[in-house]
């Protein structure tokens, strides 16, 4: 599957410090930024990605997590 969002397109945000489960942002996470689907269960929360050449990425509380906003175009 292609991603939606191919590299050097610009998205437009919404400033956010809480997204709902389903919502698509920019996430700061362990060092690196993110643009992935938020996707909350009750034992995890992860960061899917849009493409499936990449992997998921568990949210671990101890490695600096941000919600920097929500793509809204």
């Amino acid at each position: 599957m292609e991603s939606l969002f191919q590299d050097g397109r610009v998205v437009w945000i919404e400033s956010k410090e809480v997204l709902n489960n389903g919502d698509i942002g920019i996430f700061f996470y362990d060092g690196n930024v993110f643009c992935k689907k938020l996707v909350i269960t009750s034992e995890r929360a992860i960061l899917r990605s849009l493409n499936a050449d990449f992997e998921d990425v568990e949210i671990n509380e101890n490695f600096g997590f941000k919600t920097i906003g929500k793509v809204v175009a």
